[in-house]
């Protein structure tokens, strides 16, 4: 969200401006970090696609299995912080 675009982005008939925006994640670590992939609402029907870099290889190599719910209590603080910093509500 800080970054600027809006989940449009991933409507955009134009893939050169959607890449554009992938390659700018992908290079700019001092700002966000060595970042492996990219999540976003697909242009078919808005569910969540994933993107993966290159670089994400190793990590999925040796991935274990894990899923833990967003709504667990172990993430409660940073979702609100998250939440706090891009002017969000949490509710109930």
């Amino acid at each position: 969200m800080l970054a600027g675009p809006s989940a449009a982005i991933s409507q955009t008939e134009t893939r050169a401006l959607s890449q554009e925006w992938a390659r700018y994640f992908y290079e700019k670590p001092r700002i966000y970090g060595r970042i492996d992939g990219l999540i976003y609402a697909n242009s078919h029907n808005y569910m969540d696609a994933v993107a993966l870099f290159e670089r994400a290889a190793p990590a999925i190599i040796g991935a274990t299995r894990k899923i833990t719910r967003l709504a667990s209590p172990a993430y409660d603080a940073e979702v609100g912080r998250i939440a706090a910093a891009n002017n969000l509500t949490i509710e109930p």
